[in-house]
């Protein structure tokens, strides 16, 4: 029988709980740590008033956008109960639980006894970060991440690593600028900015505050309106980052090496020499994407090329410009599995280690499994291809493949995903794998059940979702292995 989450949580609040009480807890922590989301941001003065006055039609607040990683912790009777970080990978809660445990400033017990969801950023001190530790860390927020996934946790005192909080969750407040007002006596909270000072003048002082900061962030301060203007699937609709543009840096291109995507194109990877851009972070750079081969070719970018890198959010480094141009040599071999290319540079290898490795990180991504990435990918990748045999996995091989207690982990996520699961998203996870199958195709198919679309005819598919896409997901239900998931 399959249950949609909102079934389970009526039924659970009913007194008639159709699943366990661990799997509902499980269930809770997947919807709590997908409250963490990245935040849009603005580079130009009259962008950001377009959509102030677009967006915000009542009070409002502006903070420091603290250059960190984000923290949900989640108190209940006064108790601290539960932790969960986003970043690159989503890490193991135990493990971050023990690290919150460590950092001094975050506190296990307060004075307030109704349930209460805390978010904000895990960052370092930056004088203390600028003096003893800049010259063994790419930036300040690979420092944060280091300490807190490390297994040796005396790093986070020693580092000085501090939480600094920018919203409290609780049913107390309607206002956030009146709840961070309560809270403050428990926490470190960022500070409300002047809306007297123009934004330019906003980030020319974030210089004085001793930690880093990327921006400055304005949001409605009402609980209600953020609610009626909700959220994406990525962002949220009621929240804005402000950002200064970073002068671009020239580098010179040192090596090439390629990597297998999940498609089978080859993406080109360069060392650079090292650059440090000029921001409060000083973030160092000694990597950058060439995009594909297409790219390279085009711009005549080979060993020994100057390029131009510009940094956007979240310190990714861009190709803008090509310098000095050198030649290069394309591949005739997959750089993972070594199978010849097509012209267009595109693995075709069905068996590939690296498109299922990244296929199935992608499946892990979206049936919202926790604490599983790519390394556990790999590991998986020799036991199943695609999103039913991940489904068809029984709890001993599981064990097989993972360590017990890992192995129990996703056991138990497994067994709530396959109660939850639809078929849409089922073919979600074929995504990217089924030329010309988007979004809008999946909608439109949602409302069958994927053993009728499996038994579909290919006229019948292509009447729901139009010849080439019909054709191409009738081949790949028809020719590849697929059964119904236990």
């Amino acid at each position: 029988m399959i249950y949609t989450i909102k079934e389970i949580e009526e039924a659970y609040n009913t007194g008639n709980p159709i699943i366990t009480d661990f799997e509902y807890d499980k269930l809770q922590v997947v919807k709590e740590a997908d409250s963490l989301k990245s935040m849009s941001a603005l580079f130009e003065y009259h962008k950001l008033q377009e959509f102030l006055l677009k967006n915000f039609k009542s009070d409002f607040i502006i903070e420091p956008k603290i250059d960190g990683i984000s923290l949900l912790l989640k108190y209940s009777q006064g108790k601290l109960i539960f932790a969960q970080t986003k970043g690159n990978n989503i890490t193991v809660q135990k493990e971050i639980f023990n690290s919150v445990l460590n950092i001094e400033n975050i506190p296990k017990t307060i004075d307030f006894y109704d349930d209460l969801i805390v978010r904000g950023e895990l960052t370092i001190d930056k004088n203390f970060y600028l003096e003893y530790l800049q010259t063994q860390f790419s930036s300040p927020r690979s420092c944060v991440c280091s300490s807190i996934y490390s297994k040796d946790l005396s790093f986070i005192k020693e580092r000085k690593i501090q939480f600094i909080a920018f919203y409290f969750n609780t049913k107390s407040f309607d206002s956030s600028a009146e709840s961070k007002e309560f809270f403050q006596q428990m926490f470190a909270v960022t500070p409300n900015l002047s809306k007297e000072k123009h934004p330019e003048q906003l980030l020319d002082e974030l210089i004085n505050y001793n930690f880093f900061c990327d921006g400055i962030v304005f949001k409605l301060d009402s609980e209600k309106e953020r609610n009626i203007m909700g959220e994406t699937d990525s962002d949220n609709r009621w929240e804005i980052a402000f950002k200064r543009s970073i002068p671009a840096l020239t580098a010179k291109v040192i090596d090439i090496h390629l990597n297998a995507t999940l498609t089978g194109k080859q993406s080109p990877i360069a060392t650079i020499t090292p650059i440090v851009f000029d921001n409060q972070s000083n973030i160092k750079i000694s990597h950058v994407s060439l995009n594909n081969i297409k790219t390279i070719l085009s711009k005549k970018i080979g060993i020994g090329s100057e390029i131009i890198v510009e940094l956007k959010s979240l310190a990714i480094p861009i190709l803008k410009q090509v310098v000095i141009e050198k030649e290069f040599i394309p591949p005739n071999n997959c750089a993972s599995c070594h199978s010849l290319l097509n012209n267009e540079w595109v693995c075709e290898n069905y068996f590939c280690n690296a498109k299922i490795s990244l296929n199935l990180e992608f499946i892990f991504k979206k049936l919202k499994f926790r604490n599983f990435g790519i390394k556990n990918a790999k590991l998986f990748s020799s036991h199943c291809k695609d999103v039913i045999d991940l489904l068809n996995l029984t709890s001993e091989k599981i064990n097989h493949i993972l360590t017990p207690k890992k192995a129990q982990d996703f056991y138990e996520q497994l067994k709530i995903i396959k109660k939850t699961i639809t078929s849409k998203n089922i073919l979600s996870c074929y995504l990217g794998r089924i030329p010309m199958l988007t979004m809008k195709h999946l909608n439109k198919l949602e409302k069958f059940s994927f053993f009728e679309l499996k038994h579909m005819t290919e006229k019948e598919l292509i009447s729901h979702i139009g010849k080439i896409s019909g054709t191409n997901l009738y081949n790949l239900l028809y020719n590849t292995d697929i059964k119904e998931y236990e």
